[in-house]
């Protein structure tokens, strides 16, 4: 009897054990459902889909990264791209990170000109014309008349506060940045200097990406290479 009392008493134990192990995995949140989304916007003409490798790496080492699919002909102005963007933002209910590409960058920037979020943690910007292009002088389109140095929407641009972590890369050769300085933006965290004088360089880049991933990886957005 006391044999039997014993193995009672063991198998009441193991299922207890048993039991608070489920309830305790039950508890916990997933990490996966709840982690950081990242929204990689791209630029002028480009083929959204060209950002796959940059996701699909994204996805796999910091969370659910997606590639915003909008307008890029230049057509429509990057201020009414930037309201769709923050339309697009205020649905989301999980953190966010933003990657802007060339044109794209100007559209993060002014979406959250016009509307701070808080739920943004970090903000990448890649070959952006910050400080405009004199390339875009030769093209009468909305996006680029707003993208001529001088213009009252970079004024405003870029009289704006900025809080956000950022990590920039620029080109003092980018021949669609003219000239490549206008690339180089003194509020970002991290500074990324590339002289392979092609602006479509973010797009290939295995250390870009690295870099990239890195910083968005990093807790506090503190830099991972010196300013250049």
């Amino acid at each position: 009897m006391s044999v039997q009392r014993s193995l009672c008493a063991w198998t009441g134990a193991i299922l207890m054990v048993s039991c608070l192990s489920v309830l305790s995995a039950e508890s916990k949140p997933n990490k996966r459902k709840n982690s950081t989304q990242t929204l990689i916007i791209d630029g002028i003409w480009g083929s959204h889909r060209r950002w796959e490798r940059l996701r699909s790496r994204i996805a796999k080492e910091v969370g659910p990264c997606t590639i915003w699919q909008y307008d890029n002909s230049g057509r429509v102005s990057i201020e009414a791209l930037a309201k769709a963007l923050s339309s697009e933002l205020r649905q989301l209910d999980v953190p966010v990170n933003l990657i802007g590409y060339s044109m794209g960058g100007l559209v993060i920037r002014e979406a959250l000109r016009q509307s701070p979020e808080p739920k943004v943690k970090k903000v990448a910007l890649l070959n952006s014309p910050n400080h405009g292009s004199a390339a875009a002088f030769f093209v009468p389109l909305s996006a680029c008349r707003e993208m001529r140095p001088g213009s009252a929407f970079l004024r405003q641009l870029n009289a704006a506060p900025w809080t956000y972590p950022t990590l920039v890369t620029w080109c003092p050769y980018d021949l669609m940045v003219f000239p490549g300085s206008s690339g180089r933006w003194d509020k970002a965290n991290v500074l990324l200097r590339t002289d392979v004088p092609m602006h479509l360089w973010p797009v290939f880049s295995v250390e870009i990406h690295r870099s990239i991933t890195a910083f968005l990886s990093s807790k506090d957005g503190t830099p991972a290479s010196p300013r250049k």
